[in-house]
């Protein structure tokens, strides 16, 4: 057993209520206004893809080569030239919560030895993998707040 088996269970549980939650709300929801220069729902949604995606290649990489150094990533162009606005809710909704069970399924098969392999990411401090995957979804319920 994972050392991270409690916070995959948790990220689980987590993309599946939600999940389940975010189906059943309409369009008017997705894109309410939030004030100026600031994302919409379905924008957030697409934002948290994005980071599970990142995510997913830091950690299986970090494990295969004992550590990672990782670019950061230009989050506002990602979501602008993805056109999230313009993809149905639906579907965004489905590919966020496979992104975190597939996430929620590495995490479980991370060797407590690989957990403190050295992750830098961007211009940021040199952090460990279990850290990285920590943050990972300290930031999900941060930006899951902001939807509700």
């Amino acid at each position: 057993m994972s050392p991270l088996t409690e916070l995959a269970a948790e990220l689980e549980q987590l993309s599946c209520e939600r999940a389940q939650d975010f189906l059943a709300r309409d369009i008017s929801f997705w894109t309410r206004e939030r004030g100026e220069g600031q994302w919409v729902a379905i924008e957030i949604l697409g934002h948290l893809c994005d980071s599970a995606i990142n995510n997913h290649q830091r950690f299986v990489r970090a494990m295969i080569q004992g550590g990672v150094e990782w670019p950061g990533y230009a989050q506002d162009d990602m979501v602008r030239v993805q056109g999230f606005l313009r993809e149905e809710p639906h579907q965004v909704v489905r590919l966020w919560q496979t992104l975190n069970m597939h996430l929620a399924h590495v995490m479980e098969q991370m060797k407590p030895e690989q957990m403190q392999y050295a992750c830098v990411i961007g211009k940021s401090a040199q952090v460990t993998l279990e850290w990285l995957a920590r943050d990972y979804v300290r930031h999900l319920k941060h930006h899951l707040k902001e939807i509700v």
